[in-house]
């Protein structure tokens, strides 16, 4: 199996290949070659681009910037999965990063289409509350939950959102969508108000954490506080709708 897809930048562009090794019946090492045609990097950054810490560019009027901790991460992740990465790079020409990855071969098939309209009809008509003070991330999300069918309230922290679900009808929300960052009250207090009220839907209603923090003491904390599930920002499309419709469905069994 090879895959190619190329995406073009102000005054250049990035290739990306994808191939596939097999090694036996469920087994294949999967190759992700991605390749620009950048500032590149000289040779003695290169023998050392995977210490932390590690910056070709460290003058403090560069105009490229970053802590140099993003390719040790890569490389220390990859190890982890068994997998290498290499890269080739001239300067004034661009890089090539090849990453190669063993992977168990699911044999299941799956009909994705089958599987997206599913989802899309279990999100068609929900009635979410989208609790999130940032302008950008209401509009982004108010978007993507629209499109994909379902009815969307706003409320711009966790004291407007508890207001808003105390005056609403007895399971009138579907789904609490709930940030956390947020002014006057955050949405981990917000989500341990609103599952102490005394009624029967603040007990069962899904609420699913939204927030930049993705690591796993911010994930412990959210359920904690009692919510459902915890997503990390940005939000995508698929994910997000997949873990709506997984939380509404079991609350509806309830």
């Amino acid at each position: 199996m090879a895959l190619e897809s190329a995406y073009f930048t102000t005054g250049g562009s990035i290739t990306c290949w994808l191939k596939e090794y097999p090694q036996d019946e469920t087994h294949s090492v999967y190759e992700f070659k991605i390749q620009d045609t950048g500032i590149g990097m000289s040779q003695e950054f290169q023998e050392r681009m995977f210490e932390l810490f590690s910056r070709e560019h460290r003058t403090a009027g560069t105009t490229y910037q970053g802590t140099g901790l993003g390719m040790a991460i890569t490389k220390e992740l990859l190890e982890l999965m068994d997998g290498d990465i290499t890269v080739e790079s001239t300067e004034g020409e661009g890089s090539t990063f090849i990453i190669r990855i063993p992977l168990e071969v699911c044999l299941e098939s799956v009909d994705a289409e089958e599987q997206e309209e599913s989802v899309l009809s279990d999100i068609q008509g929900l009635k979410i509350l989208l609790v999130e003070d940032n302008d950008v991330n209401v509009e982004i999300a108010d978007f993507m939950l629209k499109n994909a069918g379902a009815d969307v309230f706003i409320a711009r922290d966790g004291v407007e959102a508890l207001e808003m679900f105390k005056n609403s009808k007895i399971s009138f929300f579907d789904v609490v969508l709930m940030d956390i960052m947020m002014p006057r009250m955050d949405g981990l207090e917000a989500t341990r108000q609103l599952r102490s009220l005394s009624r029967i839907d603040a007990v069962y209603v899904p609420i699913i954490a939204m927030t930049a923090n993705a690591f796993t003491e911010d994930a412990v904390k959210c359920v904690e506080a009692g919510m459902n599930a915890h997503m990390a920002k940005p939000l995508e499309l698929n994910t997000l709708l997949k873990v709506i419709s997984r939380y509404v469905n079991k609350a509806n069994k309830i």
